[in-house]
């Protein structure tokens, strides 16, 4: 009897531990499948109550072909999914990100609201970074040519002080 019992506690821990049910990670797969699919409706069952976004009911207009999960983290009632989206649009976009979850009375529900915000720092870091880069480089070159033409003017100043210089000398017989 007691190793019956401790069986049971050791396979219901384990189960448990190794994320069989619907855990987070189970959880955010199934929210990014029925989004990936168009099925609004489902996607919307595995979102947490009280969040301020919302989602499409259709499919139109949608751009995710694929994702990936990565690592699952728990602290508490909260739980992060790495997450990669591939989107097609105007231009093919790969964006990474934690897919938010928070812990309600009937499970491991996404936080949309937490997500979003994971998405937009994602998008606009990597927009913004690129954006960054390429001000950078573009400031670096006008600086550079503006440094020449500064240093060539100069150069051409100076040469006809000089001159001016020589001449005035001349002129005062020296």
């Amino acid at each position: 009897m007691k190793f019956r019992l401790t069986y049971l506690l050791t396979a219901a821990l384990v189960g448990t531990a190794c994320g069989t049910g619907d855990g987070p990670h189970a959880i955010a797969s199934a929210f990014w499948t029925a989004s990936k699919n168009g099925d609004m409706e489902l996607a919307k069952s595995y979102m947490a109550e009280g969040g301020s976004a919302s989602i499409n009911e259709t499919k139109s207009g949608s751009s995710l072909d694929d994702f990936s999960l990565g690592e699952t983290t728990i602290d508490g009632d909260r739980a992060t999914v790495e997450t990669t989206v591939v989107s097609t649009g105007e231009q093919e976009m790969e964006l990474a990100f934690n897919t938010v979850l928070v812990q309600q009375d009937d499970g491991w529900k996404v936080d949309l609201d937490q997500t979003t915000d994971e998405m937009m720092k994602s998008l606009f870091g990597t927009t913004m970074g690129d954006f960054a880069k390429k001000m950078g480089q573009a400031m670096g070159d006008a600086m550079g040519d503006a440094m020449k033409g500064m240093a060539e003017g100069m150069a051409e100043g100076l040469e006809t002080m000089g001159k001016a210089f020589g001449d005035s000398l001349k002129v005062a017989g020296r």
